[in-house]
């Protein structure tokens, strides 16, 4: 497997792993409260699939800059910043961006209403987890690198 496609790998995974931890925040209200071996298995699961999700995140980075290494002699800075600080960079961060700044409004305004108690800002607050993490993914440098055509040596 060349560089590019591990990178991509473990860039996938991440999305896979985050957005289960998303989806994972809709299941803690429909369990009863009696149930503690339940919640605390979706518990184990949330942490597990974060940690994972991250991970592969640290993963598909440190790959990327491998990569950049081996193949320019130094990892590229210019002009770059974190994903989490960049907005609209292409056609998927800018789905993610307006959907978290619409989402994070809409949450906000949820908050001063009585529908704060309600599944309705759970499931608000699962669908802004999830924009926000794809936000700093598809803004992000790893995600850029993906698009790179090249030949390994």
């Amino acid at each position: 497997m060349n560089a590019i496609n591990r990178i991509k790998h473990y860039f996938w995974l991440s999305v896979v792993f985050l957005s289960a931890m998303s989806l994972t925040i809709l299941v803690i209200p429909i369990i009863p409260q009696q149930t503690g071996e339940l919640s605390a298995l979706i518990a184990i699961f949330f942490w597990c699939v974060a940690f994972l999700g991250y991970g592969a995140v640290f993963l598909a980075n440190r790959r990327r800059k491998e990569f950049l290494r081996r193949r320019f002699g130094r990892d590229i800075q210019k002009n770059f910043r974190p994903g989490i600080f960049c907005f609209y960079s292409n056609p998927f961060a800018k789905l993610a961006d307006t959907a978290a700044i619409f989402l994070l409004l809409l949450f906000v305004g949820i908050l001063c209403t009585p529908l704060k108690n309600t599944y309705f800002a759970v499931i608000l607050l699962s669908v802004l987890v999830w924009t926000i993490n794809m936000h700093s993914l598809f803004n992000s440098r790893t995600f850029r690198i993906l698009k790179y055509k090249y030949k390994e040596k």
